[in-house]
């Protein structure tokens, strides 16, 4: 469905261009779930911007070595070819609705703008549908809400129907980046029900970018852990929660609150993301890395391990060998 090797991208900052990621291989296959985790500024959601082609030209650059969605190749496609692609066949909800809705048009008329322009329905027809989906989207009064602008609804309200808008020409792959941002829990599990549900109707793949890995443990299939612009772990989701192969990893885990324990202070990792034009030698993680040896400020680790998870870590081995298989946490 959609294949990703070796992407780099970089932007312009002064007369030079700064790499904010480097070498992200991802593959994602027919039906399937790929959850995207780190912090902010790891580089989750440029990737997938650079995948939808939705970054500035003037301001940036995107190299690959393939960057394909089924038989086309994204990085050749005009902006004429893109418009028949995003919304049609590939989706987004983005992290803001509030920002991301266009506070001038009803909210209704969003979704109606969508089936018209990808699936030349009448106004009227448009209008059927868009009705229906933001009823499937557990929204009260649909036919009422239709009419509302954006800013007369909650923040759960306006994240279903940023949903509604993405979902509404049924595509083939919906990226969602951090659909439950700001969001309280219960409203989290509904959007993420809402989610999976749809996905399951339509047969769609499905990309789940989060810095929270206790959101996404039980939703996704294949999991990509980065780092400062780099994939240091990837592989089938229930072998890297259960015993995973490098730090970064283990202390995304670690910081999942748990149901059974409780603790006075919840678990952090010390520091912070390195900015992009921050150099750092050697592993971009050995400035907050609890199992740092000397090897690790000098050489740059590459993703090895077998396909069902591979991590970037010189002491790989010794790391797996330290940490013992463990249950994941209970979802929240």
């Amino acid at each position: 469905m959609l294949t990703i090797e070796n992407l780099s991208i970089s932007f312009r900052i002064g007369e030079a261009f700064v790499p904010v990621t480097r070498g992200v291989s991802l593959r994602l296959e027919k039906g399937r779930t790929l959850g995207i985790v780190g912090e902010s500024g790891s580089g989750k959601s440029v990737t997938m911007l650079a995948a939808m082609g939705l970054l500035p030209k003037v301001s940036s650059r995107v190299e690959a070595d393939t960057l394909q969605f089924e038989d086309k190749n994204l990085l050749a496609l005009s902006e004429s070819q893109w418009r028949k692609v995003r919304g049609k066949e590939i989706a987004m909800v983005f992290q803001d609705p509030m920002t991301s809705l266009n506070p001038l048009m009803r909210c209704g008329e969003q979704i109606s703008e969508s089936l018209r322009l990808h699936q030349g329905k009448s106004r009227s027809a448009a209008r059927t549908l868009a009705v229906e989906l933001l009823e499937r989207m557990d929204i009260p009064n649909p036919s009422d809400r239709y009419s509302n602008y954006p800013f007369e609804l909650s923040g759960g309200m306006r994240q279903r129907v940023m949903i509604a808008v993405a979902l509404a020409c049924k595509p083939k792959l919906l990226i969602a980046d951090e659909p439950t941002t700001a969001l309280d829990v219960t409203v989290q599990a509904q959007i993420l029900k809402i989610i999976r549900d749809l996905q399951n109707d339509f047969g769609m793949s499905l990309i789940l970018i989060t810095h929270d890995l206790g959101v996404v443990q039980d939703m996704v299939d294949e999991l990509a852990v980065l780092y400062a612009g780099g994939v240091v772990e990837k592989g089938v989701t229930r072998e890297i929660m259960r015993r995973p192969s490098h730090p970064y990893t283990q202390g995304l885990i670690d910081s999942i609150p748990s149901l059974e324990k409780r603790v006075s202070r919840l678990h952090s990792i010390e520091g912070v993301v390195p900015a992009p034009t921050e150099i750092v030698a050697g592993c971009r993680f050995h400035p907050r890395c609890h199992f740092v040896e000397p090897v690790c400020h000098s050489r740059v680790p590459e993703l090895v391990g077998k396909t069902s998870q591979q991590s970037a870590c010189l002491r790989r081995e010794e790391f797996l060998a330290r940490i013992p298989s463990v249950s994941p946490s209970p979802s929240l």
